[in-house]
């Protein structure tokens, strides 16, 4: 097995590497590391319990929760039933929907931490839903680039 050796060349003013192997290398390692971020529960993570509650939705004995600090926001939905299968679904203006399917904890909770961000826009509308068997919940909340300070 050879060694990754990358071969920097300069291609019309810009760096290269051998095949774009270093940037595919990148850009994949980067890739992954989002996406386990992203998908990891948040009882794995720090709690932000003490954010504010942007946007609610209750159906059928179900709650779905969204507490933010203007960047990252939690997104919490109970009473889905211990074990419970769901699909949650994000959207943001016109980007490709987030199209997940999850599973509620003993505790018939899931969480996610998300984080909106649209490339040349300054903010927008994130769409939430969360359907399992026995209910479906639908909120929004608004996001902006930027810091904000909330007391």
């Amino acid at each position: 097995m050879q060694a990754f050796a990358p071969r920097l060349s300069v291609n019309g003013g810009a760096w290269a590497s051998g095949k774009g192997r270093l940037a595919m290398r990148t850009m994949t390692t980067l890739a992954i590391l989002l996406a386990a971020v992203a998908a990891a529960p948040a009882s794995a993570a720090w709690q932000g319990s003490d954010w504010p509650l942007v946007a609610q939705s209750a159906d059928n004995g179900c709650a779905l929760e969204i507490s933010g600090n203007g960047r990252i926001f939690l997104i919490e939905a109970q009473g889905l039933g211990a074990g419970s299968v769901a699909r949650l679904q994000l959207t943001n203006g016109d980007m490709t929907p987030i199209d997940w399917t999850v599973r509620a904890g003993a505790d018939g909770r899931i969480a996610r931490y998300h984080m909106p961000f649209r490339f040349s826009r300054a903010g927008g509308v994130v769409g939430v839903s969360i359907d399992a068997r026995q209910c479906a919940l639908s909120a929004s909340f608004g996001w902006q680039r930027g810091i904000r300070v909330i007391d």
